[in-house]
Parts: C-alpha cells; structure tokens; sequence
C-alpha cells in the first residue's frame, strides 16, 4: 500500500503544484492512508520490533560470542532471545495494549479498519473530482510492471491491495505480467490444487495479450553492439518448410530463429548474445560452427550442460546433398541434427574415418572443422561443451 501511495503522490505532485484543491485533497488522502497503514502496523510491530531488537543485540555480542565455548554460546543466545522478548513486550506496550484483547475490542478494531478504509477511498475520490476540475483527462492509469516476477506472497497481496483499497471510479491500473508465471506462483502459495487462474479473474476486468514479434531487429542490433564478426558465424544452408531449395539465412535471422526454436524471449536474447560474444572472443579470431555453437549456448544458458532439442520448430531444417553441386538435397531436422552432431564430436579419430566413408553428414563437419584428439583448442568442434563452460564463467547472469 506504501509503494502504490507513493506512487500515486509522485504521478500527481505536478497537479498539485497548479491546483490547490488537488494538494489539499492529495495530502487529505496521504492522513487517511497513513491511517490505514497505522492499524495495519500495530499487529506487525511486536513481531517487527522482536526482529530488529534481537537482530541489533546479536550483531553487537557476535564478536564476544564467537571467542566463547561452545556451552558459554548457547547460554548466552538463550538470554539473549529471552531478553529480547521481554524487551519487544515492552515497547509494544507503547503501541496499544493488544495482548489479551477482548471480543468487543476485537470488533471495535475491525469497525475502525473498515472505517478507515473508506475514509482512505473517499479522499481519492475526491482527488480524481479535483483532477478533473484542473483538466486532467481521467482516467488516472497506475502501471504495475513484471509483478510475475515479483515473490509469490508479494504479488497476491498487490493485487489484493489494488483490488480493496484504491478500487475507485477514475483510477485505472494495468499490470505487465505473464499470466500462466502469475498462475503458478498463486498455486505454490495457496498449495497444489488451488485454481490460481480462477483466483486471478477475480481481479482483472481485461485481459490483453501482446503480440509475438520478430526477435531479428533486437539480435542484429546486439550483433552490432557487441561488434560481432559475422562471417566468423559459420552455419550451413537451410531450406525453408515446402520451399524444397536451400537458402543462407542472415545471421540475425538464424539467431533469431534459434530463440524461438527453444522457446526464449526478448529478454533472454541479451544473456544468449553474450555468450556468443564471449564464445567468439575465446577462439582467438577462428570461425564457429553455429549449428552446434548455438544450442551449446542456448542449453547452458538454461542451466543444461548437455544439448537440448528445441521445443518449437524453427521454420526450416539443415539442407544437405550427397552431390558436390547441391543435388539431391536431403532435409536434417534441428534437434535430430544436433544430437548426431554432439554425438559424432565425441568420436576418435578412427571412428570418425569409419563413419566418412559412409559419407555421414555429421563426420564431414567434425572433420572440417578441424578435429584433432591431441588438441584441446576452443575452436575444435569436438571442444565446444569446454568453450562453452569456459563462456559460462565469463558471463554475467541476465536479471
């Protein structure tokens, strides 16, 4: 309720500053909302003060506790928790005698909330009237963003402020959240088989869904940021779904595709392109093979250390041929290809020869791009999971 108040004194102050009625109605709901959060803060404060006393005490005895055997330490965390105690049933004596209260101070209390509840939501009434009278155009839209984002139990109880205490005509808000994230977050709060999405309709009136956009424009402007050298991005052609002819795809095209393919969105794109960077950087001005590179990237980004498959279909397969002109062109799906690939890297030498004369696809690669069993390069296909776990503690974890 503080962060929301807050924020709704910073959006009007310049309104203020122009009309009297609205300052005196913006600082009439500031005393009623101080109200509120006074009711509220009592029950919290024997238990807030019991925390930041005991916490203040421990910090000051921990150096005197750490020298102490180990039966002086308990013995002293003992008095210390007790003292404590006694101290929090002090202070909280000064709020408001609420130990033992009794049934009709119970109810009285609960009256004077809800009083002052409506008393916080008519004085905002009445700014959105004083608004209006200075010329603002209603209604007043409060932007709650990535609450999904946000601690389960911190979520729910945005919601449920918005919801009861500044549910007032002209006050609009709209919260940026990924529905199905907020869904589950409400179910691992109230437990498993609680509906979270029924609980949620009780507190949105629309529902708006944003349309998925093409990821190329971010990519290829963080390819130009990170001043990427595209012609080291090697990737074979690929041929689009039906079109039965293979095409080289812009590289931020491919890139783009490859996020999508598993899944990622925008957000990720900046953690993935990092690692990219860094990837690039480690093999000292060598070419990569993004065809293997990328879900390497892409998977330890998600936390595997082997290659994932993609859950979507990227669009298009790898076009390979057996003929040196491109005839008999033969589709490889992505995730079948990668599997056959992280496989046919781990091969020895030998086995790889065997599997060249059976002009397999997977070895042909391996071996142009240099496999060597002695060698223990980045640039080596057959070392991409140690260049990758070597980009992995270079980069910076993505909030």
């Amino acid at each position: 309720m503080v962060a929301l108040a807050a924020t709704l004194d910073n959006a009007l102050a310049p309104w203020a500053a122009k009309s009297d009625v609205v300052a005196s109605g913006l600082a009439e709901f500031k005393s009623k909302a101080g109200r509120v959060a006074k009711i509220v803060g009592i029950g919290l404060a024997k238990r807030g003060a019991g925390f930041l006393i005991t916490q203040s005490a421990a910090q000051a005895l921990s150096d005197e506790l750490a020298k102490a055997s180990e039966t002086t330490r308990d013995i002293a965390k003992d008095a210390l928790k007790e003292g404590g105690k006694a101290t929090v049933d002090d202070v909280a004596s000064t709020f408001e005698p609420v130990a033992t209260p009794s049934m009709e101070a119970r109810i009285q209390r609960f009256r004077e909330g809800q009083a002052a509840i409506q008393a916080m939501k008519d004085s905002l009434s009445q700014i959105v009237e004083a608004l209006v009278g200075a010329g603002m155009k209603l209604p007043i839209t409060i932007i709650v963003d990535e609450l999904d984002r946000c601690r389960p139990t911190y979520a729910i109880k945005v919601l449920e402020e918005i919801k009861h205490l500044f549910d007032v005509s002209g006050v609009a808000f709209l919260l940026g959240l990924h529905g199905r994230q907020l869904e589950c977050s409400v179910t691992a709060a109230y437990g498993q088989g609680f509906d979270g999405a029924a609980y949620l309709r009780r507190f949105f009136s629309r529902h708006y869904s944003l349309k998925s956009v093409s990821l190329r424009p971010l990519v290829q402007h963080l390819i130009d940021m990170l001043a990427i050298n595209e012609n080291s991005l090697n990737h074979p052609s690929v041929m689009r779904r039906g079109s039965g002819r293979p095409v080289d795809l812009e590289k931020a095209e491919l890139i783009s595709d490859y996020l999508r393919a598993y899944g990622l969105a925008a957000r990720d794109a900046f953690g993935v392109m990092e690692g990219l960077h860094t990837a690039v950087a480690l093999v000292g001005g060598k070419g990569v093979q993004m065809s293997y590179l990328m879900p390497l990237i892409i998977s330890k980004y998600l936390g595997k250390d082997e290659p994932e498959r993609p859950v979507y279909d990227p669009g298009w397969a790898l076009a390979f041929g057996t003929d040196p002109l491109g005839r008999e062109l033969r589709e490889h799906p992505l995730g079948a290809f990668v599997d056959a690939l992280h496989a046919t890297a781990k091969m020895s030498d030998a086995e790889l020869s065997q599997q060249i004369n059976t002009n397999d696809i997977h070895a042909r690669i391996v071996v142009e791009n240099g496999f060597r069993n002695s060698s223990s390069a980045y640039y080596l296909l057959q070392n991409y999971p140690k260049l990758v776990r070597a980009v992995a503690r270079f980069s910076a974890p993505v909030d």
